[in-house]
């Protein structure tokens, strides 16, 4: 039979009654899950992705707290909040040294709790780092870190490591990495989102 002899012949067949009544329940049943799910959770469904992204985009600092307690992780802070802050909203004792209490929170910070409540500070590591979307600093970037930054290969990695040794260990400007041998401006233009300066 050819397929348009079988669509002729289907055309024919009118839907029988019980055929009706089980399209009639399952249009019921969706609009009944349908209503449910909108009334429960209200007009739009509040996920825990949608928070997070929420988060993301309210505080764009983000932090990681190294501690024994649930408040580990990564976190999402407003610019500007100090680390006496971020431990008030945890609900965690603050920090003794006023120190590092006081210190403003930068993007990638990582805050480390020792078991005697002693609070060092320090940096992400650099896959976390670039999974979150902050720049490397080129200035303390290993050879390991470099590799994983798209775009930079085994020999540029090395490359820009011993430029770096033969600038004294400070690179002021990324322009300087132009003379880097294999970075153009078009690839520099790109590794642009992935390394930083430091302060500058």
């Amino acid at each position: 039979m050819r397929l348009l002899d079988w669509i002729k012949k289907a055309e024919r067949r009118p839907l029988i009654a019980s055929q009706l009544k089980g399209l009639t329940v399952i249009s019921l049943l969706g609009v009944a899950v349908f209503l449910f799910a909108f009334f429960t959770y209200g007009k739009r469904p509040d996920f825990a992705a949608l928070r997070a992204i929420k988060e993301i985009e309210a505080f764009p600092v983000a932090v990681e707290l190294e501690v024994d307690s649930p408040a580990r992780g990564v976190h999402f802070v407003a610019p500007h909040v100090t680390v006496k802050e971020l431990f008030a909203r945890q609900g965690m004792r603050m920090p003794s040294d006023d120190r590092v209490g006081n210190r403003v929170i930068s993007p990638g910070m990582k805050i480390t709790v020792g078991k005697n409540g002693e609070v060092t500070l320090g940096e992400m590591a650099a896959v976390r780092r670039l999974a979150l979307g902050i720049p490397l600093d080129v200035n303390r970037a290993t050879y390991e870190d470099l590799l994983l930054v798209p775009g930079l290969g085994e020999k540029t990695a090395s490359d820009l490591v011993n430029f770096r040794q033969g600038k004294g260990g400070k690179i002021k400007y990324l322009n300087e990495l132009l003379e880097v041998a294999g970075i153009k401006e078009k690839r520099l233009e790109k590794l642009g989102r992935y390394l930083t300066c430091g302060d500058n």
